[in-house]
């Protein structure tokens, strides 16, 4: 089989584009090496800088650097040192009008390079029995021969909720959708998303469209007990002495932060005192929204926490010193981060809708999360009820031990024997 790359290669390039997809794409390519039923071969069919920095990345890569990348691309060192000059000079509001102009004329250069090299001699993926994009859509049937091909599909995100994307978000998806052929195969990352796939695509074979459920990784996401360590993370991150909840920080309406905290201190002040809200994730300027929210609610500052980014391995400890997860999305593709928090045993308050009933199941609280009266008052219930947190602790980590990376492989694989039989 030839698996496509492309998306570790961005990912390498610009570490911003090291998202949910990089980590699942890294795992599944590190997997399928291994696998015993697969002769892998890698390819980065995206464009001529992709597959440069896919090659520097799988140098890198302890897991996968026994893995071949095959093909080539026209003109890979010209773009290169191209990329490198650009990235050498600094951009950015207080740049000089020569460096910006140096930059642009850089970029286009590049894209110029590139999308030349691309028409005239389009990379193709080896010989094989099936090609497999994990990300972007796929290439043209002449690049990919005879071989079956799978595209992975997360969401219909940027064309349902459109004013949540860039417009040109959208119109990659777009792109990406339409790449599907109705003699194509894809995964789908959970039920809700192949039905989104299959309303959306009328014309596809919904046998065609197979489910494979994500996992959270057992090294990252686990329970700690460890009063020192819990401790040491607290002290990192600012987290302030008593029970807090945990979120994610993003601002992307979709994810519903501003009413999860509007519902945060009317839990606060209608009695919750010591309860601190826990927000993880980048720390951006805008945040000081979700701060002004609190202090207008009459709650102190230092009791809504935005604790910035957490590093891997500090990660399982934020999420087990918790006494819940709070995950009010009103739309996922799967919704890794409440499995992560049930994979530490930690209660989860999340969505009734599309994605997360199949991923939580019975083993969390589940609100419509528009209705920030019933988001209030669970987190109330999971603040004044020991014996509901233990509970919803102990059918968290059952639910968790249903998914895992060895059945997404083993089902992906069992997708390939179906499109070869």
């Amino acid at each position: 089989m030839a698996y496509d790359l492309s998306s570790l290669g961005l990912g390498h390039a610009d570490r911003l584009h090291r998202t949910g997809i990089f980590r699942v794409v890294e795992r599944q390519a590190t997997d399928l090496l291994g696998a015993r039923e697969c002769e892998v071969t890698f390819t980065a069919l995206r464009s001529p800088t992709l597959f440069a920095y896919t090659a520097d990345f799988l140098r890198a890569s302890p897991a996968l650097r026994g893995g071949t990348l095959a093909g080539t691309q026209p003109g890979l060192g010209v773009v290169k040192r191209l990329l490198e000059a650009h990235a050498s000079r600094q951009g950015g509001p207080g740049a000089s009008v020569a460096t910006k102009a140096y930059r642009r004329v850089l970029l286009h250069s590049r894209k110029v390079l590139e999308a030349t090299a691309g028409a005239a001699f389009p990379a193709r993926a080896p010989d094989a029995d099936v090609f497999h994009s994990p990300r972007f859509a796929l290439p043209a049937p002449a690049r990919t021969g005879r071989a079956a091909r799978f595209l992975t599909f997360y969401d219909l995100i940027p064309i349902l909720l459109p004013d949540n994307c860039s417009p040109g978000g959208v119109r990659e998806l777009e792109q990406i959708v339409r790449s599907l052929r109705p003699d194509d195969w894809a995964f789908a990352i959970s039920e809700s998303a192949r039905d989104d796939l299959c309303e959306y695509r009328p014309d596809l074979d919904p046998a065609r469209v197979i489910v494979t459920p994500l996992a959270a990784d057992p090294v990252l996401f686990h329970p700690v007990h460890d009063p020192e360590r819990l401790r040491a993370v607290r002290e990192r991150y600012g987290i302030p002495e008593g029970p807090y909840l945990l979120s994610l920080n993003t601002l992307d309406p979709r994810k519903n932060m501003e009413r999860a905290v509007r519902a945060f201190t009317r839990a606060a002040r209608e009695g919750a005192p010591d309860l601190s809200f826990v927000l993880v994730g980048s720390k951006s300027p805008q945040l000081s929204r979700l701060g002004e929210v609190a202090r207008r609610a009459g709650v102190a500052p230092e009791r809504l926490v935005l604790a910035g980014y957490v590093a891997d391995d500090d990660l399982a400890a934020v999420y087990s010193g918790a006494l819940g997860f709070v995950f009010p999305s009103l739309y996922e593709g799967f919704g890794l981060p409440p499995l992560e928090a049930m994979q530490c045993g930690v209660p989860v308050i999340t969505s009734n809708n599309s994605s997360l009933p199949e991923v939580v199941g019975g083993a969390g609280i589940m609100i419509d999360p528009t209705d920030e009266d019933a988001l209030s008052q669970a987190m109330l219930d999971v603040y004044r009820d020991g014996r509901l947190r233990e509970r919803l602790r102990e059918l968290s980590l059952a639910r968790a031990r249903e998914f895992s990376w060895a059945r997404f492989t083993e089902q992906t694989v069992a997708g390939y024997r179906a499109a070869l039989a």
